[in-house]
């Protein structure tokens, strides 16, 4: 869960996806798209990513320190869970919709891979604290 927490406010301060118009190139961070050559002009604003990132990171980050709350970790798994799903879902739509509105054309950059990398290892730690549980309970029955 550290990880997905590092992840996340990794990918809140580093360029997600690169776009080219016709006067230039734009950037795209978490909290909107930028010109790159009028000194960081805000020409699109994508917040609810932003707002989406921390608070995943955040839970992920609360999750660590519930160490003796299994169930509850277990649930705020999930909700970091289907919060990384429902991000990725709207950084899908903004990359869709940002072309139409700004007439660019997308360009890959590597971060835009890390919520990706976040949900694995979310998913993972899932499983692990479940198999935690599981082993707990299991011992609870030979007493």
């Amino acid at each position: 869960m550290l990880a997905v927490s590092v992840l996340m406010v990794t990918v809140s301060f580093v360029s997600v996806a690169g776009f080219t118009t016709p006067t230039g190139v734009l950037s795209m961070r978490l909290t909107g798209v930028y010109d790159s050559a009028a000194n960081s002009a805000l020409l699109f604003g994508t917040w609810p990513l932003q707002l989406l990132a921390v608070l995943i990171a955040l839970i992920a980050l609360a999750t660590i320190f519930l160490f003796n709350n299994r169930k509850l970790q277990i649930k705020l798994s999930a909700v970091s869970l289907w919060l990384i799903v429902l991000f990725l879902g709207a950084f899908i739509v903004y990359l869709f919709l940002i072309p139409g509105k700004l007439n660019a054309a997308f360009s890959f950059e590597i971060p835009s891979l890390l919520p990706l990398a976040a949900l694995l290892l979310n998913v993972l730690a899932l499983r692990a604290i479940r198999a935690d549980e599981e082993l707990v309970r299991s011992l609870d029955r030979l007493r």
